[in-house]
């Protein structure tokens, strides 16, 4: 008996190696952090940097909206940039609405429709994106806005590797909750998110599912009980 005990344990072990190598042939781990990173960090013309054009929008015009409880609007916008780490091309409409308890507007809805491509030093990506994005403690005597949001997106992601190109397609769910956003900086100071990632590649299809931790600049990205850090702003 104490034989098949010992066996028994090394054997659930190479079915989850077998399981974590089928996934990392699809996508690896790295490979999820740093398409997070680039489909957020402004620097890559990520959807942070949408989210600050909407909670600047709201900073300057809380004047206008806030004894207005039919108010709405919208803008089309594009991100381009071609250089020697980077180039992007990214086509942007948001829209907005306010939220309003009797008379007194309490929140303001973004809604976002992103598209375009990005090549860049950790990967390259394209597709669609659509977002949303709830700010309330709309008013001046606030130093932050409290928020949540979501990001889903959809399209096909290249890394090189040592056995050359791979691209892989994949479906983005980010929910975003207990946000701060400060009025200074337009910037998501603190938070956390939940992501689910379903990436496809040559037939095989994995499931990936992690967490962000925003502080300050940074996010921190969970994946697996490994942690990965990068810089959003």
């Amino acid at each position: 008996m104490k034989r098949y005990n010992t066996l028994i344990p090394a054997f659930c072990g190479l079915v989850l190696l077998a399981s974590c190598n089928k996934d990392n042939k699809v996508i690896t781990d790295q490979q999820t952090a740093d398409l997070v990173e680039s489909s957020l960090a402004t620097v890559d013309a990520g959807a942070m940097e949408d989210y600050k054009m909407a909670a600047t929008y709201a900073e300057v015009m809380y004047s206008t909206y806030v004894g207005d409880c039919s108010f709405t609007d919208d803008t089309i916008y594009s991100f381009n940039y071609t250089g020697p780490l980077r180039t992007y091309d990214f086509s942007s409409a948001m829209s907005w609405t306010v939220d309003c308890t009797g008379l007194e507007v309490t929140a303001i809805t973004f809604a976002l429709v992103k598209s375009g491509s990005y090549a860049g030093p950790k990967c390259t990506r394209d597709g669609d994106a659509t977002g949303t994005l709830v700010l309330t403690d709309l008013a001046p005597s606030f130093a932050e806005y409290s928020a949540s949001g979501t990001l889903n997106g959809n399209g096909n992601a290249t890394f090189e590797t040592s056995k050359g190109t791979v691209t892989t397609s994949t479906v983005t769910e980010l929910t975003l909750t207990s946000l701060t956003i400060d009025k200074s900086t337009y910037q998501i100071t603190s938070g956390s998110g939940a992501l689910t990632i379903d990436a496809t590649k040559d037939g095989k299809s994995v499931t990936k599912t992690a967490t962000l931790t925003f502080d300050g600049s940074s996010v921190i990205f969970t994946i697996n009980g490994e942690d990965y850090v990068f810089t959003i702003y």
